[in-house]
């Protein structure tokens, strides 16, 4: 999955610079700032799903008594980077073509910082010794990474159409 993580940010910064070709400063300053939030939200959230993945991130019950691990507070910290984007965006005034770009950004934002950080903070909050439970949400964050992976894609697709809209010209 990173070789498609880099193909959408390198889509993303393309966008930018081709948008830095319009004539329209201010579709270029829209541009340019809602890009720059998708990144960094985008680079923490797979930054975290990696650290996931690759079995960093434990439960509570495997962290034990440990009071510092990399598990406790992670979630707490990608909610912030990702209402932080929010807050930029939300005041964000996009033009009519950007509108539909601006929602599925918004839809983004809303995926990564409520659902999947609600799902991380309930896999590292659970306390027990219990697979069954552990698998179900270990299932349930990988189906939503999933999901959170085409809204990628269409977030970058309408960034491609409204770059068309303004006289950039995509590949």
């Amino acid at each position: 999955m990173k070789p498609k993580r880099t193909v959408k940010i390198l889509v993303t910064i393309t966008g930018i610079a081709l948008l830095a070709a319009c004539s329209n400063r201010s579709e270029y300053a829209y541009n340019e700032t809602a890009a720059s939030l998708y990144y960094h939200v985008s680079k923490d959230f797979e930054y975290y799903y990696t650290q996931f993945q690759q079995g960093e991130i434990k439960t509570k019950h495997e962290r034990g008594e440990k009071e510092f691990d990399f598990g406790s507070g992670k979630a707490e910290q990608l909610k912030n980077v990702v209402a932080g984007s929010q807050q930029t965006l939300a005041l964000l005034k996009p033009s009519k073509k950007a509108e539909a770009f601006h929602q599925k950004l918004n839809d983004y934002f809303q995926l990564v910082g409520n659902d999947f950080v609600n799902l991380l903070q309930t896999y590292l909050d659970l306390n027990c010794d219990c697979p069954e439970q552990k698998d179900s949400l270990n299932q349930e964050i990988h189906n939503l990474y999933k999901r959170i992976s085409l809204l990628e894609d269409q977030c970058l697709e309408e960034q491609k159409k409204y770059i068309e809209s303004v006289g950039g010209q995509p590949k």
